[in-house]
């Protein structure tokens, strides 16, 4: 063969027998320097030579690699690398660098023997921990790989050769390696990275200074570099950095990402806001169903069982398409995160100072890899128990309908007003644990196991006038009334007591494996999860006014602070001329002594989720000019869920028919005032749960409870659904990024029955089913602009449908709320089709700055409406519900959300260098803001925003570590935001009001093997609030105090 031989000199081309065609250079380091090029159209031979000039690099070809071959002009400035994938391109040509710096080109296609396979692994020098996401490049190819969660990388097809390997990684010093790669053989490289912080003192010690917040978002952030879609990542060591103790708290401190809260606690989540429903959640890459329905609870994770957790906001086609707004995606731990006998626990006790509560929480892991690691397991529990009080008032608003023809039929009137207390005691228990089988690097099995549960024990007491059930004067202008002051006489005065206990669970198992067989990664899944929703009443007792004027109270009411409204209880005098006047006195006390047992009731209430699933996954790289990747596969879901609420009903009638006498409040009664902090104008009065649960039991054994057909034929339903799923998409590698994209197709089908009523109101079985085709393509392209500078941009699609029960043809009643729930089983699914444009900027030594904005349309959303019931298929003799408010789902016309997200996040470990003191470099700052905008079109043409969209939404975190010590302290915002539609009254639709709250947290590390840890919530002590149209018409407000937690953690 022939050597050509040119050099910046010019020194004339010779010939010589050789195996190879080589191109001197003068300066080797100028390839990764930028240049101006300057390349005609010619052959390709010669303008590798040109090129070879231009830059003064060794370039190495063969004859016969280039012959026939061309190129096109090429002009501009650019690195030597950068022309040559530019002159490649097409070709079915590659090049590779050597340790030396020569470049050799040479053909993408060869025989088995002239490839060879490169893994490694990238542990942190200091700990041994595998770093994921972790960046590494072969110099001189396009490919790029980033390590799993396990630290390790593969390089399936790499032409034998000598190469330098990279790896970067934040936070980190990046760390370079020569390799030699053998055909048909796996070469292992091996990393340990130091901290920047470090020093190498001796081989194998390295010195670190302590950051673990630091490090654990390094974690977070790398592995949202590496991904190919847009992510966000709450990283292992960071669960449990903030004062969280579930999955939605945790996720509240993302960009993007709001929660709704129930009595304090985070429950639901909204990703860039959207409606809540839209987020689905994910156990290791499965989608599951929540005990509920389809909009997931995560408030029933624990975090202390958890690994990471990944969002994704633009799904790619290999995930189920019903993630319209994203998907939360929790990973458990496996005994490879942590290789070797790995045993850490917790231990915490903690405080609410609303009524002086206790609450605790513990924690284990234990994990190990054996049998020279081709084996692995990993067992894992916690617990969190809290006890609570929580303060709570809430109104009801109407146009009311004894004001019609008067001066009052246009204003707005409180129908009543419920002063409720809880006591909670609420529980978190969750378990894991997996076994692996590695019996080489191309063959994994696995067999895991999840088990969650949220248990909450209630206990309910309220004290409600109900001002539309009087004697005189309610929404009455001519008395003197206005909606904020007024008296009304002969109030029907309510007391309700409720002890009840629900349970959430999901149990969840999975076997699965991943094999390289023959050139194709093969990934398969399956799984069978038992989710539960189940909801016991053990007791519950209502007592009312009768229509004797002496049982009635005059009510003087004061709203001028709608929050905390000052309600006067009086008797009321008849004065014999149908007019009625208030008594002397008021009541000290809410007058239990004058009202009456109206009925009780026990029952259980289940609602059971069977589903099965499955997924095949092939991926194979294409042997092209440039580097492809072929990934396609099919999945299937099978899901059934049933609802039935048995309910045994006692009347006072029935007790009266029994002989069992009258029952009294002092039966059910503790007679000790709430012990809340909210001030009240009278005194109300606690039930006691266990005298209340003996005598419901007694009563029903006497023979006074009846079953209660109607509320368990109206509740009950019965549905299966089956989902059939293939996709296929594609990754194309470039110098400068890549491109995937692809689409899936969907084929759903829903059965379902469930009771409804006919003319004659008698319960009829009905049967229902629909079913569902579509495709949703996406595509997703991700630009380094630099090594630390990314673009992203995602066109995709996605549906969400409708919930279980909201499918149902049957009805829910609930006569102390005056409000019919009924479903609709031929609701349509809703779709949508979006674009992300987002520039990240990953910053040293460890942080980001990113900008992005995002837009979504979506058809035929799915919403909620409330109307007038106006049927009187359920009227009798004591409600007439036909006057009820009737909230049920539709699809509404069409709509759209759209936003901004920023987020920025850097350690200050640069503070010394501008002449602060050394304890300094300590500081560091999480910040991210979100604005959004939506509308939607409801069904009667209507526009208003979608529930969950929150105008601004910001988290603010300031943090500093060192000598052992973590301390951070949070600042979370949220903006008010949709909760529900009236469609007939759009000034009564209901909203959440915007809550800010301050946490802070510490650690300490005693040694290495003892940690102490402090937790502070909600130390402005926020309350929860929702209105109807305006602030000052308070739907509801909570109170629920501070709480501190401490403990230590152990890891050994």
């Amino acid at each position: 063969m022939l050597l050509w031989q040119a050099n910046l000199l010019g020194r004339k081309l010779a010939v010589a027998l050789v195996a190879t065609t080589a191109i001197t250079p003068v300066v080797a380091q100028a390839q990764s320097t930028t240049l101006n090029v300057e390349i005609t159209t010619q052959p390709l031979g010669s303008a590798l030579e040109a090129l070879a000039r231009q830059s003064g690099v060794d370039i190495l070809f063969t004859p016969q690699s280039v012959a026939g071959k061309t190129v096109q002009p090429l002009s501009g400035t650019m690195s030597v690398r950068q022309a040559l994938a530019r002159m490649l391109q097409g070709t079915g040509l590659t090049y590779t660098q050597s340790g030396s710096g020569a470049i050799t080109v040479h053909s993408q296609r060869g025989e088995a023997g002239e490839y060879g396979v490169l893994v490694g692994s990238v542990t942190d020098a200091a700990s041994g921990t595998p770093l994921n996401g972790a960046s590494v490049r072969i110099a001189g190819l396009t490919q790029r790989e980033a390590t799993d969660r396990e630290g390790r990388f593969i390089f399936r097809r790499i032409p034998a050769g000598t190469y330098d390997v990279s790896v970067n990684y934040q936070g980190k010093k990046t760390a370079t390696a020569t390799v030699n790669v053998k055909g048909g053989e796996n070469s292992r490289l091996p990393f340990a990275l130091v901290d920047t912080a470090g020093m190498a003192v001796e081989a194998g010690e390295i010195i670190v200074t302590g950051s673990p917040i630091a490090d654990a978002e390094a974690a977070a952030y790398q592995q949202q570099k590496a991904s190919n879609n847009l992510v966000n990542i709450v990283a292992s060591d960071s669960i449990g950095r903030f004062p969280d103790q579930n999955v939605a708290a945790a996720l509240s401190r993302l960009p993007g990402i709001a929660v709704e809260r129930d009595q304090g606690q985070e429950r639901y989540v909204s990703i860039r806001g959207a409606p809540s429903k839209w987020t689905t959640l994910s156990f290791n890459g499965l989608n599951v169903v929540s005990p509920s329905g389809r909009t997931p609870r995560f408030d029933m994770i624990p975090n202390s069982i958890v690994a990471s957790i990944v969002t994704t906001k633009a799904i790619t086609p290999d995930m189920p398409a019903e993630s319209i707004a994203g998907n939360v995606n929790v990973i458990t731990q496996t005994a490879f995160d942590r290789p070797g006998f790995n045993l850490s626990s917790s231990l915490g006790v903690g405080f609410r100072d609303l009524g002086d509560q206790m609450e605790y929480e513990g924690s284990f892991s234990i994990s190990d890899t054996f049998a020279d690691d081709k084996f692995g397991f990993v067992i894992s529990g916690a617990h969190y128990e809290r006890n609570q009080v929580t303060d709570n008032i809430e109104s009801r608003f109407e146009y009311a309908k004894e004001a019609r023809d008067t001066e009052g039929e246009d204003l707005i009137w409180t129908r009543h007003t419920d002063y409720r207390l809880y006591h909670l005691k609420r529980e978190n228990t969750a378990a894991s644990a997996r076994l692996d089988f590695r019996p080489s690097d191309d063959h994994r099995l696995f067999v895991s196991t999840i088990y969650s549960e949220f248990r909450d024990n209630e206990t309910k007491s309220v004290m409600s006038p109900d001002y539309d059930d009087s004697l005189a004067c309610y929404a009455s202008v001519a008395c003197g009334n206005t909606p904020v002051k007024g008296t009304i006489y002969g109030v029907d005065l309510h007391g309700s007591f409720n002890r009840s206990e629900s349970i959430q669970a999901i149990s969840t198992t999975t076997i699965g494996g991943e094999h390289y067989v023959g050139g194709w990664e093969i990934d398969w899944s399956g799984n069978y999860t038992y989710s539960l929703d189940r909801g016991e009443k053990l007791a519950s007792a209502a007592f009312v006014s009768n229509d004797d004027v002496s049982s009635r109270s005059t009510v003087e009411y004061d709203y001028s602070d709608p929050d905390l409204p000052n309600i006067t209880l009086y008797p009321t005098i008849d004065n014999g001329d149908g007019t009625y006047s208030r008594g002397a006195n008021a009541y000290e006390g809410y007058p239990f002594d004058t009202l009456f047992y109206q009925d009780g009731s026990k029952g259980v209430g289940r609602a059971p989720t069977k589903a099965w699933s499955g997924r095949i996954d092939f991926t194979r790289e294409l042997a092209t000019a440039t580097p492809v990747t072929l990934k396609f596969g099919a999945a299937f879901d099978h899901r059934k869920k049933y609802r039935e609420e048995p309910q045994t009903k006692v009347t006072a009638d029935a007790v009266m028919e029994a002989g069992l006498g009258p029952v009294t409040f002092a039966d059910i009664s503790k007679m000790e005032p709430f012990d809340g902090k909210w001030k009240m104008s009278f005194i109300g009065y606690q039930q006691d749960a266990e005298s209340m649960v003996a005598l419901t039991n007694k009563l029903i054994e006497a023979g006074a409870g009846e079953f209660n057909e109607q509320d368990y034929l109206a509740d009950y339903y019965n549905v299966t659904e089956q989902i059939l799923a293939g996709y296929a998409m594609g990754t194309i590698e470039f110098p400068w990024g890549n491109l995937v994209a692809g689409a899936r197709a969907e084929y759903i089908k829903n059965d379902g029955e469930a009771y409804g009523t006919v003319d004659d109101g008698d319960f009829e079985l009905f049967n229902s089913g629909s079913d569902h085709f579509g495709v949703y393509p996406s595509a997703h392209l991700n630009w380094d602009i630099t090594q630390d500078q990314k673009f992203r941009l995602s066109l995709n699609s996605g549906v969400a449908r409708a919930g279980f029960e909201d499918r149902a043809p049957n009805f829910s009643i609930s006569d102390m709320d005056e409000v019919i729930g009924g479903g609709n089983p031929f609701i349509k699914p809703e779709r949508t089709y979006g674009v992300d444009v987002y520039y990240e900027y990953y910053l040293a030594p460890v942080g980001i700055l990113s900008v992005g904005a995002f837009y979504k349309k979506v058809q035929d959303p799915i919403i909620g409406l409330t109307t007038i019931f106006g049927s009187k298929t359920f009227d009798n003799d004591e409600y007439t519900r036909s006057e009820y408010a009737f909230e049920t789902n539709g699809n509404g016309n069409g709509g759209y959300y759209y936003g901004l997200e920023l987020a920025y996040a850097q350690k200050f470990d640069f503070l010394p260098d501008w002449g602060l003191p050394e304890w300094t470099s300590g500081f560091g700052v999480n910040t991210n803001l979100t604005l959004a905008d939506s509308e939607i079109e409801l069904s009667n043409g209507r526009k208003a925003k979608m529930s969950g969209t929150s105008d601004l939404t910001y988290n603010a975190s300031m943090y500093w570590e060192g000598e052992g010590l973590s301390l951070r302290v949070n600042w979370q915002y949220r903006s008010k935001w949709m909760n529900s539609y009236n469609l007939d009254h759009p000034e009564l639709d209901r909203y959440w009001d915007s809550i800010g709250r301050l946490s802070l947290g510490a650690r300490y590390q005693i040694n290495e093997n003892i940690e102490w840890f402090l937790n502070a919530n909600n130390l402005n002590n926020e309350v929860g609030k929702r209105f109807r149209g305006t602030r000052d018409r308070t739907y509801e407000i909570e109170g629920f105090g501070r709480s501190y937690t401490t403990g230590i953690r152990l890891n050994f």
